[in-house]
């Protein structure tokens, strides 16, 4: 009686220990799971953003040396997880293909963001917020100002992510068609034109020169609670 109890007790205990190996697996299995869905969904985020930039004319370099051998890498990695899922379990080989991915993926986000940005920053037109945030003061100008700010807002709000659609590149360059459109026409027929040149050149990054702050400018200037408002650089 003695020996049965022992016999089943050690069967007990192994069985046991079985499941809860096969249960520590499962967890691992599905961890690695979830992180290769995760690599897979990045490495779709940038071939995809790749093509719509390529597709909307937006000038980047070609990368499909650094694409394509992931693109394929991945493609035989997932047709092994279909067929034979449990190769994630290796580690060596999960922790490899993972490495190599995260650090082509990482690489291209990076680059295509930089590309992005450039596209936008050489496509805006040079309008500073402090000037927008003066020219507000100003009744006839304040319903302009905030559509162009507006604008500006949501363009900010497009660069810090990479497009998925092309709908988002046509949405940016509508953006910014608009605020070229809303710029040229800034103060036309509100300010007399030598105001408005000073005007639009004091908005724009460069500045305006100084043989354009004539005594007729200050006067507008002065008139509309501006003056306290405008510095001069050297």
């Amino acid at each position: 009686m003695l020996v049965e109890k022992a016999t089943r007790f050690i069967k007990l205990v192994e069985t046991t220990h079985r499941m809860e190996v096969e249960k520590d697996l499962l967890m691992q299995f599905r961890s690695r799971s979830i992180q290769l869905q995760e690599l897979v969904r990045s490495l779709n985020v940038v071939s995809t953003s790749y093509q719509v930039m390529i597709d909307a004319g937006i000038e980047c370099p070609d990368f499909r040396d650094t694409l394509d051998p992931v693109l394929r890498l991945t493609d035989s990695k997932m047709k092994l997880y279909h067929e034979q899922s449990d190769w994630i379990l290796e580690t060596t080989e999960f922790q490899s293909y993972q490495k190599t991915l995260k650090n082509s993926v990482e690489f291209l986000e990076k680059k295509l963001l930089e590309y992005w940005n450039k596209y936008i920053q050489e496509s805006c037109p040079r309008i500073q917020q402090e000037t927008l945030n003066i020219f507000e003061k100003i009744s006839s100008f304040q319903r302009d100002i905030a559509t162009m700010k507006s604008h500006l807002l949501d363009i900010v709000s497009l660069s810090k992510q990479l497009p998925l659609k092309v709908s988002v590149t046509d949405q940016l360059k509508n953006k910014i068609n608009e605020l070229h459109f809303l710029w040229e026409k800034f103060g036309q027929g509100n300010v007399s034109e030598d105001i408005l040149i000073f005007l639009k050149q004091a908005g724009s990054s460069n500045g305006a020169p100084i043989n354009l702050y004539t005594p007729s400018v200050i006067r507008w200037l002065e008139q509309n609670g501006i003056l306290k408002h405008c510095t001069i650089r050297i």
